[in-house]
């Protein structure tokens, strides 16, 4: 039946709606093309090769203001020269140049135990039995003398007896007020080890050249192996602390533990010293499309804790140049792109992390580019061998919302994740201090400032799924290619007849409004427009258009990220929504559903529950934009 008098012109929405779905297709489809991202040519073979050139004895561990460490600066930098990387420095370099304080630790160290002839019992090893602390009070000694072995009763010893030695004891952690409490009556250092299986166990093996807390008050401070607490022990004599408080009229000692004592002949040398030196940051880019699109700083720390004793280094494969090596097969890749990103990405190499975290706050106080206007992804510790899942870890609400759109494309790949809300230790920390989104992705911190942070720490499949979860940040976030690959073949034959259905309607439309009289195929546009199987797929149209979107509206919904987040950054809205993921859950719902039945979805949730939650989602979106609209007008 064809339309007469005032039905002979459809209603406007009738006629508009088809239309608005048409462009929406074609625009989604046509932009996602223009976006195309071939994440194909990530190898992790790259990142990985990377990691054991910068882990390799070359280095030397990478200690900052070494010239190991000026080779890895230059190892980066042909590296970006090579793929065409621009400098993003200071004075169109690549570098930020900085100084710091970094800690060299004598690498002959000497902690002898003698006799009373001098001939050397027992001696120790740097990092195998012992280590020293760097940072707060920890220094050097050039020490010949007696130790005081206190146990637990630090505070049961008469205090005149600490003047003068060092103390060995032994507690549950580290405390600083045992510290101060050993250099307010002269003592000359502080050992000490733990009494369990704790955090502290095997830490003898870690170097560490933090200056965190330094101050005036320098004595040697350090950690021992409990098995050399055990062995020391056997050196301790009771009856020579007995003869200290006779000889100094200390009282007696009836009350004390015979768990005391002291150790007669004991020769501890190494030098501590805490020179500034020169180093940079290396900083690459690839310039963004748009110049207000914005940056995205991906940025490792290069440095690592330098040498050891007897020759030996620290490799520092996991920690860090295993960030380091993704950092360049990222710049490798978004380089090979025909397609350039919208944001301008910056490639940071930080340095003088390991001695306090300076390469990157100097960057925070002296950007190069514009921090309100930065985003910030840290690579720290990834592909480690004994990570059972990638750690996406952040702190403040900005990244908060980066770090849940990275888990999620951590799920949609099926590869084990968490989201971890922490206190940030490492580069990202002064960017969160100032307020800009940034988040850290590590998954271990197995060996590491140990020798045994060779490249045998790094797994190739757990580096690969932290490069694939980066990759499609990348791919999906920042050159916005969202074309829906999802989609299989019969649903774009549907999506396709769909199309050309709305255009061949649209057609018919316009036709008959032009010249109805006009024939296709000895028949005229008029009889077509007014035809009964014109009709039946206007109408057909016209009842399925409407019902498929609100079903699917409601499909959509309910598949929102639960912690749907949206806030404005820089006057522009920032929120952990993935229309891409959306779309392509909403899709394989759908899919799922038609072929699992029309009961259950895939995962057995009755259809009832998905619309009520549709439903309630929609209303919350619907309340948050009455309220935004009142208070913004």
């Amino acid at each position: 039946m064809g339309f007469t008098g005032h039905s002979k012109k459809p209603r406007i929405i009738h006629f508009i709606l088809p239309i608005l779905i048409l462009v929406t297709i074609v625009f989604y489809f046509i932009s996602s093309y223009q976006n195309s991202f071939d994440e194909t040519v990530f190898s992790v073979n790259n990142a990985y090769n990377h990691i054991k050139e910068l882990a390799s004895p070359k280095y030397n561990g990478r200690l900052t203001g070494t010239k190991e460490n000026e080779l890895a600066l230059e190892y980066i930098e042909n590296h970006f020269k090579n793929l065409g990387i621009e400098p993003a420095g200071e004075n169109n370099t690549y570098y930020q140049e900085f100084d710091s304080m970094v800690p060299e630790i004598d690498t002959n160290p000497v902690f002898k135990i003698k006799d009373e002839n001098g001939k050397v019992q027992d001696e120790f090893k740097m990092y195998e039995d012992y280590r020293l602390f760097t940072y707060g009070a920890g220094g050097g000694a050039n020490f010949n003398g007696d130790i005081l072995f206190v146990d637990q009763y630090l505070y049961k010893v008469n205090p005149e007896l600490i003047k003068d030695k060092i103390v060995i004891m032994k507690s549950y952690e580290i405390i600083q007020n045992n510290v101060d409490y050993v250099i307010k009556h002269g003592g000359k250092g502080l050992l000490v080890t733990t009494s369990s299986n704790s955090e502290f166990y095997n830490r003898q093996r870690v170097k560490s050249v933090s200056n965190a807390g330094k101050n005036g008050e320098h004595i040697l401070y350090g950690f021992l192996k409990r098995t050399t607490y055990g062995k020391l022990k056997q050196y301790s004599e009771f009856k020579f602390l007995e003869e200290e408080y006779e000889k100094n009229s200390l009282g007696t000692t009836d009350k004390l533990s015979r768990m005391l004592g002291i150790i007669r002949g004991v020769e501890i040398k190494c030098n501590l010293e805490f020179p500034i030196v020169k180093s940079a940051n290396i900083l690459g880019k690839i310039e963004g499309r748009k110049r207000d699109g914005g940056y995205l700083i991906i940025g490792a720390h290069l440095d690592h804790v330098g040498g050891g004793t007897n020759g030996n280094y620290f490799p520092g494969a996991l920690d860090n140049a295993s960030g380091v090596g993704m950092m360049l097969e990222l710049a490798r890749v978004i380089k090979a792109q025909d397609k350039l990103p919208y944001k301008t990405i910056i490639f940071a190499g930080w340095n003088a992390e390991e001695n306090g975290i300076y390469g990157s706050q100097y960057y925070v106080k002296n950007p190069t580019y514009p921090l309100q206007e930065s985003q910030v992804i840290n690579l720290d510790c990834i592909g480690s061998a004994k990570a059972d899942e990638v750690l996406i870890e952040s702190y403040e609400s900005k990244g908060n919302i980066m770090r849940s759109k990275m888990y999620q494309y951590a799920q949609d790949l099926k590869i084990e994740a968490t989201e971890v809300y922490s206190n940030p230790n490492s580069d990202h920390q002064w960017f969160i201090k100032e307020d800009v989104p940034a988040i850290q992705l590590a998954d271990g911190y197995s060996n590491i400032h140990t020798y045994n942070d060779t490249i045998e720490n790094i797994s190739k499949e757990n580096l690969d799924n932290a490069g694939q979860i980066l990759i499609n940040y990348i791919k999906r976030d920042i050159f916005k290619d969202t074309f829906p690959d999802y989609l299989n073949s019969i649903e774009i034959v549907l999506l396709s007849l769909l199309v050309l259905g709305i255009l061949f309607i649209y057609s018919i439309f316009s036709l008959n409004k032009i010249n109805s009289s006009m024939k296709i195929h000895n028949t005229s546009i008029e009889d077509i427009y007014y035809s009964s199987g014109f009709n039946i797929l206007l109408k057909s149209y016209y009842l399925i258009i409407p019902v498929f979107i609100i079903l699917f509206a409601l499909i959509f919904i309910a598949n929102l990220p639960q912690d749907f987040n949206l806030v404005f950054y820089n006057s522009k809205p920032f929120t952990n929504l993935s229309i891409y993921l959306t779309l392509k859950e909403s899709v394989l719902y759908i899919r799922s559903f038609i072929l699992s039945g029309f009961g259950t979805t895939n995962g057995h949730s009755e259809m009832i529950e998905v619309i009520l939650t549709s439903m309630g989602k929609s209303f919350k979106l619907i309340l948050t934009t009455v309220i935004i609209s009142v208070v913004f007008g």
